[in-house]
């Protein structure tokens, strides 16, 4: 009898998550999209990116195979669209392209570079993101890729393993911690330069964790509670994860005055709770446009200084001890708390008001983590989503 309610129990449960999960795809999904498989043709080059993205992989990478995938990226599309792959590795795809203005060695600059974390480039969707080791050594940089490009006549790749943790979620509030196989191929395609970026996860993904977006997503401001769960109503208790992931992110030179970028992003996901993959192109798709939004804000903007002022800026942020960064962390967590309040997300403003009341709160939080927020908030400064620069916590000149 027991266990004929247990059966019914986990079955009310399941009908409870996918009712809910609905309405989550509901709100999440952009309308009126048509759903279109790419040509059959990318398969074979698709595949052989994937395969490059793996970790043990005897493939050599091969310009050949990868030709059609390109002719792709810069072939028209029909509007109101969302492509998608049916190779079937991981879960659901879907393939967003977006433009930006940027000559490409200033973006190698900024976006591939030893002194610049990444994550600068995508704040509404990674939270922070670091090497952990770049062939085989650990603790090893990337090198400065922008300076091959005045001889690049073979293809240069660097491979490696990348820490990675997200933004929350805009609908479930989830935030995931995970490691990448990444892969970086940067070469010359019919005379133009372009950057292959591949990520293959490693292993299921840190249990998700209660995040908080506070105010409009396109303001980038999030608190991270470090509390397992979602903050999606009905759906606190719930361990979710990423179980697993792929990503092909193609940046190609355009032959254009000023200088354009197109950058076309393939990705496959598995994600949800329970085993069950609750992710839908659609989700997929979203989160591209939202990548690729602040990407465009971020490295069109005239107002980020040079190269070495931004990277010497941060550098300076990240080499502060534990107590110089909780102090400036806490002065971030002021002003939030008080957006939080004038926003009414009562929930969000008591959890920063306990991490204020005392340090110790502070100790989920490493310096890592504390320190990418304070970069953000610098960047942010810089292209005026902060207008008050005493909130900025940039380094002291």
């Amino acid at each position: 009898m027991l266990k004929k309610y247990e059966h019914l129990r986990i079955y009310l449960i399941l009908w409870l998550l996918f009712f809910l999960f609905i309405n989550m795809a509901s709100s999440w999904a952009q309308d009126d999209l048509e759903e279109m498989l790419v040509p059959k043709t990318l398969t074979p080059g698709l595949k052989h990116l994937l395969k490059l993205s793996e970790h043990d992989n005897t493939v050599s990478y091969d310009p050949v195979l990868i030709a059609p995938v390109m002719d792709f990226l810069t072939s028209s599309k029909k509007e109101n669209t969302l492509y998608y792959s049916d190779i079937d590795i991981c879960g659901v795809s879907s393939y967003n392209e977006s433009d930006f203005r940027k000559e490409f060695g200033s973006f190698l600059k900024l976006a591939f570079s030893p002194d610049i974390p990444d994550y600068i480039i995508m704040p509404s969707s990674v939270r922070l993101n670091y090497w952990k080791q770049v062939e085989g050594q650990k603790g090893a940089s990337i090198p400065h890729l922008w300076k091959k490009l005045a001889n690049l006549n073979l293809p240069v790749i660097v491979s490696g393993i990348q820490y990675e943790m997200t933004t929350p979620n805009v609908e479930t509030g989830g935030y995931y911690g995970y490691d990448l196989n990444r892969r970086l191929i940067l070469f010359k395609h019919k005379g133009r330069n372009v950057m292959i970026s591949l990520s293959k996860q490693i292993k299921k993904s840190e249990v998700g964790k209660k995040g908080y977006v506070i105010g409009p997503d396109s303001d980038w401001e999030y608190f991270y509670s470090g509390e397992d769960g979602l903050t999606k109503t009905g759906l606190g208790w719930t361990s979710s994860y990423i179980y697993n992931s792929y990503s092909i992110t193609i940046f190609y030179e355009m032959e254009s005055d000023p200088p354009q970028i197109r950058c076309g992003s393939f990705k496959w996901l598995d994600a949800g709770w329970m085993g069950m993959n609750m992710a839908k192109k659609k989700h997929i798709y979203n989160g591209q446009m939202r990548y690729a939004a602040s990407l465009k804000q971020v490295v069109e903007n005239p107002t980020l200084p040079e190269i070495s002022v931004l990277a010497e800026k941060i550098a300076a942020i990240k080499k502060q001890n534990r107590k110089e960064l909780e102090t400036q962390f806490k002065a971030y967590l002021q002003r939030i708390v008080k957006r939080s309040e004038k926003l009414d997300a009562t929930d969000a403003a008591a959890k920063i008001k306990a991490l204020l009341e005392d340090s110790k709160n502070l100790e989920h939080l490493n310096n890592e983590e504390m320190s990418s927020v304070l970069v953000m908030n610098y960047i942010k400064m810089l292209i005026g989503k902060i207008p008050d620069q005493k909130l900025a916590l940039s380094p002291a000149d």
